[in-house]
């Protein structure tokens, strides 16, 4: 095009011009033609980001916060192993813990998943942990039996008054269905696992079961690498992508010496890290096992995915130093970190400087856990949040760092009726106009979080955009608020990605925060450090 302006000029201008009139008026008309050009992008991008934010304006979805993998009484471990005393009636005291931490975590629906050795004897409105005299409301099935209990919350200085609704299921051998209205119809089937090493058509029929009792087949402890991406897309319907015990596996018991990091949350109250920020050592050691399968399986279709909370109430530590399993380990740590020595040098709970266990309920409920996107439904929430989690339309938030304001990733798209947006857990046909487009997280300190929205937002943050196609997965694209890779577009606090091919995409959110320095005390150090914030599920563009 520049050539053929500078030729033309050329020729029109004939003798009648000096040659250097004739070069001025060349590069004059490639200046302009270049400023035209410049023109056009900023027109476009101007109307790219106008339709972004118009689309993310008229979409934002109710979000409501939800949990999967919950013990309690009912299971054969909870409760230190003392979940049922006399062997018929759950543990007073573990109940109670239990109903305060649904109720002071901000969550609205909770998946429970007792073990079946116990549960599977149980009656439904039992397993609800269902009590009249606080106010419990039980959803019925026909004919007239309880499948969900609605929790009432009182308000209380950090919470209004609210509700928590509960749904009955179990966790097996990496079997964990979640959402049943009735038990199984064979006791037998409660043994089932989902491993590889089970013949698969005795998996689908567990899974048939479970699915003609309302409710999903979610794979838990995915971190181990027993279950096959074939085998997901077989008989499964939902991934755990995290799950605490098994992060507690990779950095404490993988590496013992690793234990002494909790030395600060076991310091006297007045120079002690704050208690509710213990999870942010064993986070600097990521599970990706469970997020590579996820991948796997995202090469040939969509899964849902969750966030296992996997409280138990039951963290009992042996014996550890002054003759305990670790000995000389623990005369090397003894003068750098005393308090754990004097902590490790007994059996039993680990309580830290709150005077609450470390794996408190309300402690462990409050550090993680999973967001429903639900689009307007008449249904009872527990219902769209199990519908959300099936179909995908769900992201996940290590909230211990704080919440983000709001998570975004959506398509943008021009229609027959004008532009047009489809969100995370929806499947949209690429055409070449679209715009893969996301909102920058600014990040708000929870109620009860041991720091100030202020501070929160100045951490270190980047968008990492995640693209899966039957050829493999890699991040595709970055975003740390200021400058982006990969073909983003940026405007403010918005950013997109022009014209994306076919893929499943998603978003992961890391976070440097720098904002926990100051609770933290003398464990300060790990603020320095990046850890994955949120996590997204995936919107899917396929072929035109």
């Amino acid at each position: 095009m520049k050539w053929l302006i500078f030729l033309t000029a050329i020729a029109a201008a004939g003798c009648r011009q000096s040659p250097a009139a004739v070069a001025d008026s060349a590069v004059d008309a490639v200046v302009a033609d270049e400023l035209v050009a410049v023109d056009a992008v900023a027109a476009d991008v101007a109307a790219q980001s106008e339709h972004v934010r118009a689309a993310l304006a008229e979409r934002p979805p109710e979000i409501l916060r939800f949990v999967v993998h919950l013990h309690g009484p009912f299971s054969k471990d909870a409760c230190d192993g003392n979940g049922l005393p006399d062997g018929k009636t759950p543990n007073a005291a573990c109940v109670a813990d239990l109903r305060a931490g649904l109720c002071a975590s901000g969550l609205s629906v909770v998946f429970l998943t007792d073990h079946p050795s116990h549960m599977k004897d149980f009656p439904f409105q039992d397993l609800l942990y269902y009590d009249a005299a606080a106010g419990d409301k039980l959803i019925t099935d026909a004919p007239d039996e309880p499948y969900a209990n609605i929790v009432h919350c009182v308000a209380t200085p950090l919470l209004p008054a609210h509700d928590v609704q509960l749904l009955v299921g179990f966790e097996g051998d990496h079997t964990m269905p979640v959402g049943l209205h009735h038990h199984l119809s064979d006791k037998a089937l409660y043994n089932v696992a989902l491993s590889d090493s089970v013949p698969l058509a005795d998996v689908q029929t567990v899974t048939a079961e479970v699915h003609a009792r309302g409710g999903l087949m979610v794979l838990a402890h995915a971190e181990q690498g027993l279950i096959s991406a074939q085998r997901v897309h077989d008989a499964i319907d939902v991934v755990e992508l995290y799950n605490i015990h098994a992060n507690v596996m990779l950095s404490y018991i993988a590496d013992p010496a690793r234990l002494f990091e909790m030395d600060p949350w076991l310091a006297p109250p007045a120079e002690a890290a704050h208690p509710d920020l213990a999870i942010v050592p064993i986070l600097t050691t990521p599970q990706e096992q469970p997020i590579a399968l996820w991948h796997q399986v995202l090469q040939t279709q969509k899964v849902g995915t969750a966030l296992g909370s996997d409280a138990h109430e039951n963290v009992q530590f042996p014996q550890l130093c002054q003759g305990g399993l670790t000995n000389d380990l623990c005369e090397q740590k003894k003068a750098t970190a005393p308090y754990a020595y004097k902590a490790f040098s007994k059996a039993g709970q680990v309580t830290l400087s709150d005077g609450v266990r470390y794996d408190n309920y309300t402690r462990m409920l409050r550090w993680y856990s999973s967001r429903a996107r639900l689009p307007i439904s008449q249904m009872m929430n527990f219902a769209r949040v199990q519908k959300a989690l099936q179909e995908g339309r769900t992201h996940h938030v290590w909230n211990v760092f704080g919440e983000p304001d709001r998570v975004d990733l959506i398509t943008v798209a021009q229609g027959e009726w004008g532009w047009k947006a489809a969100d995370i857990g929806e499947s949209v046909k690429a055409t070449p106009d679209m715009l893969l487009a996301m909102a920058w997280p600014h990040v708000l300190a929870e109620p009860w979080s041991p720091f100030a929205t202020a501070d929160a937002d100045k951490a270190p943050r980047e968008v990492r955009l995640w693209r899966v196609t039957p050829e493999g997965a890699s991040v595709i694209a970055t975003w740390d608020g200021q400058k982006t890779t990969g073909g983003l577009v940026q405007d403010g606090e918005v950013a997109w990605l022009p014209m994306p091919g076919p893929g499943r995409y998603h978003l992961e959110v890391r976070i440097q925060p720098t904002h926990l320095a100051a609770p933290l005390k003398a464990a300060s150090a790990f603020a320095q450090n990046w850890y994955r914030w949120v996590l997204t599920d995936v919107i899917e563009v396929t072929g035109p």
